[in-house]
């Protein structure tokens, strides 16, 4: 049922139902109570506003006088539609009116996400059999806040994956579960406030750690094999970001040797430390895997992230990052007070889906069908495409980048792409660009529409 609250002053020399009935009638002029919504009744809206009825009655009958209300017996009062006479003639609209801001443009018919998923391989089954299983336990821990690390059960079942998985060596107890990875960012910035950040330039961190950090930021250039360690010793900084199982977005595996190299760095300044994001770590193509930088640290080193986003669902919101002993230290004296962002019915879920068995299988039927996914868009810009373009980052991940040689510059390709209802990204918003280079995601499409998106882009830009 609507209500409706006023601010009446009972000082005012202007009578208390003249008051209301001004109210109602500019909320109705500027589109705040629509045509046909129901008004409460006349008792409903004196107790609720401590009037008498007749005074919301005189108001009532002065708004159905002048067209504005509609009274329809044994049914209620209803905003009426207001005719041009009766509209603003000055068009005012509501102070509280914000225009929408779009977060997809429908006009696109391919889009080629970097942060989409193959929403046709979810396993929707699962999570509902599992979602009610929780449910009709009816535990009532379900209920409470929990620990504000995040559920130790679900640290410990992640903690096992990370071993099998990666070779990440961790007790539950150096874990924090937290609602995204920029929130788990967030909190390291309170950790290390005192830091000076190295980003991979361009990086997926860019944006947000020079947003946070601006003055304290240090872009460190990349070669084949990752951030350039000889740019980050001169650079002064004593943290570094670092994605080295899927750099991002240009695509490079950071070989065992510059791991090494960068373990040397860090051991060889006070207070510095590597953050180690994951990043697409479940999606490999080609050659052996190579252990996370954390499972190779022996000093203490590396602060190690992860998430569920890019393998299961974005809208998930489900990360996790591992702390060194001097960080979890910190984090359990100063910042324990913290409520964890993280639902524990989520964290149930979670955990069962680790624990059942679930992840390992929908992580290998993943990796399946983006390989296929990843062959099937590599085949068809070798074949749309004139020999000018190419192909960069091909070995992992959900994306690839596209370096287009035919004289465009990058926003004239993006711009003539979306001419063509496709949907490309730009490279320049991670950081240093040729300026040529667009970046294609494929996990969202189908295969066929890989087939039929490549040829469109063909069509557009040659």
């Amino acid at each position: 049922m609507l209500e409706i609250t006023p601010k009446l002053d009972n000082q005012s020399e202007k009578p208390l139902y003249v008051q209301l009935y001004d109210y109602i009638k500019q909320e109705i002029k500027m589109g705040n109570l629509t045509p046909d919504i129901k008004l409460p009744s006349k008792r409903r809206l004196a107790a609720h506003l401590s009037l008498s009825q007749n005074t919301i009655e005189a108001a009532y009958e002065q708004l159905i006088a002048e067209g504005y209300l509609l009274s329809i017996p044994r049914k209620g009062y209803y905003v009426c539609e207001l005719d041009q006479n009766l509209a603003d003639s000055n068009g005012q609209q509501s102070a509280n009116f914000i225009k929408e801001k779009p977060y997809q443009d429908p006009k696109f018919l391919y889009d080629f996400t970097q942060i989409g998923v193959d929403a046709r391989s979810f396993p929707f089954g699962v999570f509902r059999k599992l979602t009610n299983d929780i449910l009709r336990s009816e535990n009532d821990r379900l209920l409470k806040l929990g620990h504000p690390q995040g559920d130790y059960d679900f640290r410990k079942a992640i903690a096992k994956y990370l071993y099998e998985s990666r070779g990440v060596c961790c007790s539950p107890s150096q874990m924090i579960i937290g609602a995204g990875t920029q929130y788990l960012i967030r909190l390291l910035f309170q950790l290390l406030q005192e830091g000076i950040f190295a980003v991979e330039d361009p990086g997926y961190h860019r944006r947000h750690v020079a947003f946070e950090k601006w003055e304290r930021v240090k872009m460190i250039p990349l070669d084949q094999e990752g951030m350039m360690v000889s740019r980050l010793e001169e650079s002064g900084a004593n943290i570094a970001f670092v994605t080295p199982s899927h750099q991002f977005p240009c695509g490079m595996i950071m070989p065992i040797s510059r791991r090494m190299q960068l373990l040397h760095w860090a051991n060889m300044g006070e207070g510095r430390y590597i953050i180690e994001d994951d990043y697409d770590s479940e999606f490999r193509y080609s050659g052996k895997p190579i252990p996370a930088l954390q499972g190779l640290d022996t000093n203490e080193k590396v602060v190690y992230m992860g998430t569920f986003s890019k393998a299961l669902l974005p809208s998930l919101r489900v990360s996790y990052m591992v702390l060194p002993k001097p960080l979890i230290e910190i984090y359990q004296n100063e910042y324990f007070f913290y409520a964890q962002t993280v639902s524990r019915m989520d964290q149930d879920l979670l955990r069962r889906f680790l624990e059942e068995g679930h992840w390992e299988k929908q992580i290998s039927k993943m990796r399946v069908i983006y390989h296929k996914k990843r062959d099937i868009l590599v085949t068809e810009i070798m074949k749309q495409f004139p020999d000018s373009a190419e192909i960069i980052g091909q070995d992992s991940g959900l994306h690839v980048l596209v370096r287009v040689n035919n004289g465009m510059t990058e926003q004239e390709l993006i711009d003539q792409a979306g001419r063509f209802h496709s949907k490309v990204y730009p490279l320049s918003a991670y950081g240093s660009h040729d300026n040529k280079t667009v970046l294609l995601g494929y996990a969202s499409l189908s295969e066929a529409e890989i087939h039929d998106a490549v040829k469109m882009l063909a069509e557009a830009w040659f």
